[in-house]
């Protein structure tokens, strides 16, 4: 209800009805579907959801922007505006041949500083 609307009502039994979805924690992959770079993450359950025939593989490709589709549809269960996260883009994106890693970031980030504890 961040938004100010109950997309996700709750089933009779009180439980919302993504909790096993989320709580299975795993992808589901139809090798006989097409590829896609963007927009394969949870297109399978989501099809599933929906009572309709998936059109992609599922998955999710290394490069895509999970976070914004998971926000968007816990948010507004995907039937509004995309939530973002302000993170588009990884800084180096994965590489499409195997082993699939990016090469490392030649001017990393400071880490942050390290402050102890202070007791009682």
């Amino acid at each position: 209800r961040l938004d100010g609307k109950e997309d996700w009502p709750a089933a009779e039994a009180g439980d919302h009805p993504l909790t096993e979805l989320v709580l299975a924690d795993f992808l589901i992959v139809d090798v006989t579907k097409p590829y896609v770079e963007k927009g394969s993450f949870l297109e399978i359950e989501l099809a599933t959801r929906g009572a309709r025939a998936h059109q992609t593989c599922g998955g999710r490709a290394l490069n895509d922007d999970v976070m914004d589709t998971i926000f968007t549809l816990l948010i507004n269960a995907g039937n509004g505006p995309k939530i973002r996260d302000g993170v588009d883009q990884a800084t180096m994106p994965a590489s499409r041949t195997f082993p699939y890693l990016a090469p490392p970031n030649p001017d990393p980030p400071e880490p942050p500083v390290q402050h102890e504890a202070s007791g009682p």
